[in-house]
């Protein structure tokens, strides 16, 4: 990294949703609501295109920055997702639960 802030921070919270934040402006760019559970990790793809999201109700979600909208769903965990995080190149998602196994999920067909 360059040493610079990035543009957008995203954060999750208890009542469902993923919040995106201007980091000059500290002004709250969106709220993207899908999940059905308290949202407890996010990640940003290195290319900052793709958001992934761990929640509560047991899955993980990919969501286009730039439109705000949902990409897809990722299925697995048999409870609460509670970290996810992108591998170099953007193209392997790796996430951890309470119910221990850490899954990786290949996002070539998604991305």
């Amino acid at each position: 990294m360059s040493g610079r802030l990035p543009k957008t921070i995203a954060t999750g919270s208890a009542d469902w949703t993923v919040r995106l934040w201007d980091t000059a402006t500290h002004q709250q760019q969106a709220v993207l609501q899908g999940h059905r559970g308290a949202v407890y990790s996010v990640a940003f793809s290195a290319d900052g295109q793709t958001l992934a999201t761990g929640s509560g109700d047991e899955t993980i979600k990919l969501w286009n920055v730039q439109a705000r909208t949902e990409r897809t769903t990722l299925r697995g965990h048999k409870s609460g997702v509670t970290s996810v995080a992108f591998a170099p190149g953007d193209k392997t998602l790796a996430s951890a639960g309470m119910d221990d196994p850490v899954r990786i999920w290949d996002l070539s067909p998604v991305k």
